[in-house]
């Protein structure tokens, strides 16, 4: 498990969730197979910063990338197969 301990059941981690479910549907019914975590990350929209749990302050970036990470290894997200492990 990749879990960093982050909290993936605030709102912004839940509406996170909601964006990359989209998106990975959005990229299968444009026949993409499968993707890298980076690359998923760069093409899904962040949720509204002002969301409860939104990172924020001086690591913000770093904490994002994680909490991603995070809500997208988590049970019942169901996209494993869908993310590759390279280019």
């Amino acid at each position: 498990m990749y879990s960093t301990g982050m909290n993936t059941s605030t709102p912004f981690a839940l509406a996170l969730a909601a964006a990359i479910k989209r998106q990975v549907k959005l990229m299968k019914a444009d026949g993409i197979d499968s993707c890298t975590m980076q690359n998923l990350r760069a093409v899904t929209h962040s949720p509204s910063s002002a969301l409860a749990g939104a990172p924020a302050g001086t690591n913000a970036q770093w904490a994002y990338a994680e909490l991603f990470r995070d809500v997208c290894h988590t049970p019942g997200m169901k996209i494993g197969s869908f993310l590759s492990t390279s280019a």
